[in-house]
């Protein structure tokens, strides 16, 4: 039998996790996810059999508020765009006789004061007050990720240095991009500063910026996620070779201008130059069975 103990160590493991995050992130000035556990598959299973052994026997305990923060966010993570507590409460045992959705509120809303949470804005956040809060901590939910690789990837010429250079500025470009997508992407669009943060993290991954900006097992979960679907994959791939080009010819620039004129400027030069072709090319049929 699962006893209590078991949640109190998962509680303790995430206080230590998350105050080292949050040391980070103060000097970023950047929100913390729930989603940011760094917790591996085997270990969020481990955690989710824990919270639904307990919850069948009793009340949720606010000794344990962070295990509880971790486990809506991971629902929200799946969550589908059909009725998130529907599935909360089929996959938790219990959870009618036992639970609370206020509560669930205010453990998001201690981890805000505490640990910096992400905090929902917006109408949709103001409308839907409660469950605003596991869907924002769980970063990119599984059925936005191909949506926004698609938008990432029609941008992909817009994605200048300064653009990745600034989340929000980011953010706000494709907040504009969305207004064909579906309406649960636009809700997400709603909060630009979120979701240029997950874009930014997306696009520069591998370059050493991504992991300063979201924790680096949940950035690598939310790509390989991405990496599944086959043109989402694709699209992603796309729109990150042209953001890592412009951030490469940037820092190629830079040097250039800083070491001053002769043989190597002009050798940065054309490698600028290089970097910075943006090939078009168009496929035209000129025959019935001839394509130039």
């Amino acid at each position: 039998m699962v006893m209590a103990s078991d949640l109190t160590h998962w509680q303790r493991r995430l206080e230590k996790h998350f105050e080292e995050l949050l040391s980070r992130r103060r000097r970023e000035d950047r929100p913390v996810f729930g989603l940011e556990h760094g917790l591996d598959e085997t270990e969020r299973r481990q955690l989710i059999d824990c919270v639904q052994v307990h919850i069948k026997q009793q009340r949720p305990c606010w000794d344990h508020r962070l295990v509880w923060v971790v486990y809506a966010s991971e629902f929200g993570y799946m969550y589908a765009g059909d009725e998130y507590w529907q599935t909360f409460e089929t996959q938790t045992p219990g959870w009618e006789q036992h639970g609370d959705r206020y509560w669930i509120r205010r453990c998001f809303q201690d981890f805000h004061k505490r640990y910096a949470g992400a905090k929902p804005t917006g109408p949709w956040a103001r409308h839907f007050s409660i469950i605003c809060w596991p869907i924002t901590h769980a970063i990119l939910p599984r059925d936005l990720q191909r949506q926004l690789a698609r938008i990432l990837y029609d941008l992909r010429y817009a994605l200048s240095s300064e653009v990745l250079a600034s989340p929000r500025r980011l953010g706000d470009l494709i907040a504009a991009r969305s207004w064909n997508a579906s309406s649960r992407f636009q809700q997400l669009a709603e909060q630009p500063l979120f979701l240029g943060q997950i874009a930014t993290a997306l696009l520069l991954q591998g370059n050493g910026t991504g992991a300063t900006l979201i924790h680096p097992t949940t950035l690598s979960r939310i790509s390989a996620d991405v990496d599944r679907e086959r043109r989402a994959r694709a699209w992603l791939r796309g729109a990150r070779e042209s953001a890592q080009r412009r951030v490469r010819f940037h820092n190629i620039r830079g040097q250039e201008i800083g070491h001053g004129r002769g043989e190597d400027a002009v050798e940065k030069v054309d490698a600028t130059t290089t970097l910075g072709i943006e090939p078009r090319l168009v496929l035209r049929p000129v025959g019935p069975n001839r394509w130039e």
